[in-house]
């Protein structure tokens, strides 16, 4: 038996179709489990069926006690009715997917900025659909945009006290120009 990537072939040339699909399993598997980006899978009910090691992370929760929760529980509180509808739709098959930015509040209470992709995946049964959770921690872009715009506020009132330097300046100058016009001795 010869292998190969795509599963093992037989000296005659035929996909073993049953290692082909092992195989493709594995890769989807290690995907999923060394993934930088959180990953979780959730029922009909939003609850979590399995998560990740890096969506783990993310939340502070043991796979375990991850599995006890649903989607919106680990949602801060201001952000769950915005999750209500589009969870409904996508349960409902009105969408196949979303995205929204949100904050998910950590076993230990603090928030993390998250953009956040859903999708419906087939069950193994049409009236048991799964979903699949992606979330990005956004952390690092939020500071980079909270210093992005402390700069250029700051730059703006540096160009205003400019501004009005340059006013003062050229009165000054004007008023000087205009004394020594008038206080000039005439000949």
């Amino acid at each position: 038996v010869i292998c190969s990537l795509a599963g093992r072939r037989h000296i005659s040339g035929r996909l073993d179709a049953g290692a082909g699909l092992y195989d493709h399993a594995d890769q989807w598997r290690l995907l999923f489990e060394r993934s930088a980006m959180g990953a979780a899978v959730t029922d009909s009910a939003f609850r979590f069926l399995m998560a990740n090691p890096a969506f783990l992370t993310m939340v502070g929760y043991s796979s375990e006690e991850l599995q006890q929760l649903s989607i919106l529980d680990v949602c801060v509180d201001g952000d769950r009715d915005e999750y209500r509808v589009p969870l409904r739709e996508l349960r409902e098959g009105v969408r196949l997917q979303y995205e929204l930015e949100t904050q998910y509040r950590r076993k230990d209470g603090t928030s993390l900025p998250v953009n956040t992709y859903f999708s419906a995946v087939s069950g193994r049964a049409p009236s048991q659909p799964t979903f699949l959770t992606l979330a990005v921690d956004v952390t690092s872009r939020q500071a980079a945009e909270d210093a992005l715009r402390a700069a250029q506020s700051e730059l703006g009132r540096i160009a205003r006290l400019t501004t009005v330097d340059a006013m003062a300046a050229s009165i000054a100058s004007s008023k000087t120009a205009s004394r020594d016009a008038f206080c000039a001795p005439s000949h």
